[in-house]
């Protein structure tokens, strides 16, 4: 199996799907970071977390499975705008399929075949923050090469 790391193009296809959910753009404003904000943003927020791959061979194609996190933020009392943006991280991403851009060092192309939410764990206090809610979406997607 050829090593082929799809997160930096699982990223760059997943933040405009998020951008572009309805409820997620008017909740946030457009507040969807790719990787921690540099200074403190502004309530509610939703950023990329972790993105983990694992190449994988298949009977007629190669590529990669991986596990990705998405989370959200909120400051509202309790935690209704949190789960909605949960919900609609779920709506985002769950059952799509996009493809993605060419890879800029190797010129190959793949597609996110299957973009799956895998579990919803319940919402928690963010520990940063005694007044934020904090909700994680874990997001698993199958990535083959396109030949």
């Amino acid at each position: 199996i050829m090593s082929v790391d799809h997160n930096l193009q699982l990223r760059r296809a997943i933040l405009p799907m998020l951008k572009a959910e309805p409820v997620i753009a008017s909740l946030t404003g457009g507040r969807v970071y790719s990787e921690s904000p540099a200074s403190l943003p502004d309530f509610p927020f939703i950023r990329y977390g972790n993105s983990d791959g694992t190449p994988t061979e298949w009977s007629c194609a190669e590529g990669s499975e991986n596990a990705i996190t998405v989370h959200v933020f909120s400051r509202e009392p309790g935690t209704d705008e949190c789960a909605r943006l949960r919900k609609a991280v779920v709506r985002a991403l769950d059952q799509k399929t996009r493809q993605l851009e060419v890879d800029p060092d190797t010129g190959s192309s793949a597609t996110a075949v299957d973009i799956r939410v895998t579990f919803l764990p319940a919402l928690f206090r963010d520990s940063d923050d005694v007044a934020a809610w904090h909700g994680v979406v874990n997001v698993a997607a199958t990535v083959a090469e396109d030949f």
